[in-house]
């Protein structure tokens, strides 16, 4: 970037307004910002820049060192310096941060997954059978909610000072309580580690496919092979076997409604609605024909009986759904 660009960068970054739109957006602040883009598409750039910025300052420094450097930031665009040393210098720390955030983000990521072969962790699981949900709350306040077939490992030496981290395989819905120190939240999935400090999200791990899904405050994803990525509330991002990542804006309530005890499909295919029969029920759902299974369906139904949701979709698209046994159903 150019001194001038430099200057902007700077500039956004020292923004409260700023600074509060990337980490708490409002569909005020996401309206302006999209005119303020739309007034400056040379500047777009700069935007994208000084956003991840604010969010790797609120992810991985201590509140009171954030606040130091965006104070900084602010009085460095209004001091009066030769351009040489004024523009440069906030470019300067932006790459010199940025630069220690990657290295915090590595050797987080690689703590992980050597953790379990150099320290001696003694780990306390909390499991859910099939069409069951379980709250827990963490000793540090957090709360977690299981639902069915998944677990939860904990380190049973929980501790003020022990890095605030779980092991997560299936799904969970994840209300991190945010500290006074700023401590770091991590859940290690297999497929990649999600890093927060205090927030609201959804993580669903099964048959080597990860959904990430981010509904209050930020978060990081590290998957191997990927840069770290930073999702907004509203975004999935999906990891399949391929470990590619596909970030996308989504529609919050099918994802988290299990939560409430109710399955929520919205133009969901029917090949989908089958693995969810899988996993939260253990049913066994075989689909004579292929292009039932890329049908549609969109309905809202309790968690708690899936003879229901089976029910709707013979009544919908005029099927046979057959009863094999206490754990299969063939539907043709």
């Amino acid at each position: 970037m150019n001194n001038n660009l430099d200057a902007k960068l700077a500039e956004l970054i020292a923004s409260e307004s700023f600074q509060n739109h990337c980490l708490r957006p409002t569909a005020a602040s996401k309206q302006y910002w999209s005119n303020w883009q739309a007034d400056n598409p040379n500047d777009i750039a700069v935007f994208k820049e000084a956003k991840k910025t604010v969010l790797q300052f609120a992810l991985h420094l201590p509140e009171e060192e954030v606040a130091t450097e965006f104070t900084r930031f602010k009085e460095g665009t209004k001091q009066t310096r030769p351009t040489s040393v004024v523009k440069m210098q906030p470019r300067r720390r932006i790459l010199t941060y940025a630069a220690a955030v990657a290295m915090l983000l590595l050797s987080t990521f690689l703590l992980f997954q050597s953790q379990d072969s150099t320290e001696a962790i003694a780990w306390k699981n909390y499991k859910t059978e099939y069409g069951q949900t379980l709250t827990h709350q963490l000793p540090d306040g957090t709360h977690v909610t299981l639902n069915a077939n998944s677990q939860l490992s904990v380190p049973t030496n929980w501790q003020e000072s022990t890095p605030r981290q779980v092991k997560l395989t299936g799904e969970a819905f994840f209300q991190v309580k945010h500290t006074a120190t700023d401590d770091k939240f991590s859940v290690q999935t297999e497929k990649g580690l999600i890093t927060v400090l205090g927030t609201k999200f959804n993580v669903q791990e099964r048959e080597g496919q990860l959904e990430v899904v981010l509904t209050e405050g930020a978060i990081s994803l590290d998957v191997k092979d990927n840069p770290t990525l930073f999702l907004e509330p509203g975004q999935m991002a999906y990891v399949g076997d391929d470990n590619i990542v596909d970030l996308k804006t989504i529609d919050l309530v099918p994802f988290t409604a299990w939560r409430h005890h109710k399955m929520v499909f919205k133009n969901m295919p029917i090949s989908r609605v089958v693995n969810r029969l899988k996993h939260d029920f253990g049913l066994q759902v075989i689909v004579k024909n292929e292009a039932i299974s890329k049908r549609q369906i969109t309905a809202s139904i309790a968690n708690d009986d899936p003879q229901v949701l089976l029910e709707a979709l013979a009544a919908i698209y005029d099927l046979k759904i057959t009863k094999q046994d206490s754990t299969t159903v063939i539907i043709e």
